[in-house]
């Protein structure tokens, strides 16, 4: 096929290109890369041919500078995706004491999950101790909530060396991993350390960082995994519902129950903790309704978590005075 003067971009759904263009062709096999027009470095877009197996290569005519602005347009937003809108890949192995995890078990059940990935080095120590503190923080205002993974960045350490370095650096208590299946690449390229924050039933990463840690915006990540955490649950089974809302002094709540069970009532704030909590045991078959008193809250966005047995429904309301 005789080609003219060709730009050449890295394209990840060419199908999606073809609809706007039918004159658009590709090309399977190596990795060219025009970048003055695709305007990403060539280690990311490596490591995109690497990870997602992106063998394609779009061709414009480059005299068709409207079709190729759009294009262009497309082609970033498609690839901007992998890094803004990337999920978390899920593992279920034991840890370096033989001790079962399943990192999906663990987002589902609405928990913030931190993994410090390290090589281990000396430039890991204080991010990774940091990192750790701050998820300490959190046992009394969400005991159990946030986890801290240790990993090996690449899974070629003993699990005895990779303990070993942590207890003698002071990060202990904590989950160790030396498994191919809990490695740093599997979000983007590595670091020392690469920590990054993970939460939800989408699975969505919320934090990356290589090379230290940005303590604000590690903290923002988690508060805003719990709040995830929270407002993800299902309330439709119930049919739960809140009302006034905005509430002023309390809160009247419905609900259904297929039997008569008790009924715990947990009220969480806008960064996850828990700041009140009551408990119904009169509940019967059928339609129920409980009043919670509010006097003690300020005004603010809160979630009702009703917790039956093992199920759990979540409601958003807002306290206004």
């Amino acid at each position: 096929m005789m080609k003219k003067r060709l730009c050449g971009l890295n394209c990840l759904n060419i199908k999606t290109l073809r609809i706007l263009n039918p004159n658009i062709y590709c090309k399977i096999g190596d990795l060219y890369i025009n970048m003055k027009i695709i305007g990403y470095p060539i280690y990311f877009l490596r490591y995109l041919h690497i990870k997602y197996k992106t063998d394609y290569l779009l061709f414009i005519n480059k005299s068709d500078q409207m079709k190729r602005k759009l294009l262009l347009t497309i082609v970033s937003l498609l690839c901007a995706s992998f890094i803004f809108a990337q999920t978390a890949v899920d593992f279920n192995v034991n840890d370096c004491s033989s001790r079962p995890h399943h990192l999906f078990g663990e987002l589902d059940a609405g928990k913030v999950v931190v993994i410090a990935f390290v090589d281990p080095c000396a430039s890991c120590i204080a991010p990774s101790g940091t990192a750790l503190g701050i998820v300490q923080g959190y046992a009394s205002s969400n005991p159990g909530r946030v986890i801290y993974y240790l990993a090996d960045d690449l899974a070629n350490t003993s699990c005895s060396t990779l303990t070993t370095w942590a207890v003698n650096n002071g990060i202990t208590g904590v989950p160790v991993f030396s498994d191919p299946a809990v490695i740093e690449t599997d979000y983007g390229t590595g670091g020392m350390p690469k920590i990054v924050v993970l939460a939800g039933t989408s699975h969505s990463v919320l934090f990356t960082q290589n090379g230290g840690l940005n303590s604000t915006n590690f903290t923002n990540a988690i508060n805003q995994g719990l709040v995830t955490g929270i407002e993800e649950l299902d309330n439709s089974k119930l049919n739960l519902n809140v009302y006034p809302t905005p509430a002023f002094n309390k809160l009247t709540v419905n609900f259904n129950l297929k039997e008569k069970t008790n009924v715990r009532f947990d009220i969480y704030n806008i960064v996850g903790s828990a700041v009140k909590s009551i408990e119904d045991e009169n509940t019967t078959t059928g339609n129920n309704k409980t009043t919670i008193p509010l006097e003690s809250l300020p005004n603010g966005i809160y979630f009702l978590k009703l917790t039956t047995g093992e199920s759990s429904y979540v409601v958003k309301f807002t306290v206004s005075k």
